[in-house]
């Protein structure tokens, strides 16, 4: 009787394990992966080559590049995922000059949300 009494106290722990337990994600595996990454590097790119000076640039290159590690990586989660395009969104969002790569990431990590 006591095993069925620690039975649903294991799957709640394996489901609790599950919601916060990265997923790992590779290029190769998972097109959302590769997407995300290709939008990263397009905002880099613009970002490094946009000739004024921003006082959160860094603030946003050290975002992207996290996101960027962590999706090479496979340790991509939504809470990071979300901290760190806050961050850049901050950061450059009344930029104009780069409203299509910072849409283009927006829209790249949309996938990663639950409900989406």
């Amino acid at each position: 009787m006591s095993n069925d009494r620690n039975r649903p106290r294991a799957v709640t722990s394996l489901a609790a394990a599950a919601r916060t337990t990265p997923h790992v994600l590779h290029p190769d595996d998972d097109p959302r992966v590769a997407a995300l990454r290709a939008a990263i590097a397009w905002l880099s790119h613009e970002l490094a080559a946009y000739p004024a000076t921003l006082p959160d640039r860094p603030v946003a290159q050290e975002a992207l590049s996290d996101i960027d590690t962590r999706a090479a990586t496979g340790h991509l989660t939504a809470p990071t995922l979300r901290a760190s395009l806050l961050t850049v969104a901050g950061a450059l969002g009344s930029i104009s000059a780069l409203a299509l790569p910072l849409t283009a990431l927006r829209r790249a990590a949309d996938p990663f949300f639950p409900g989406h």
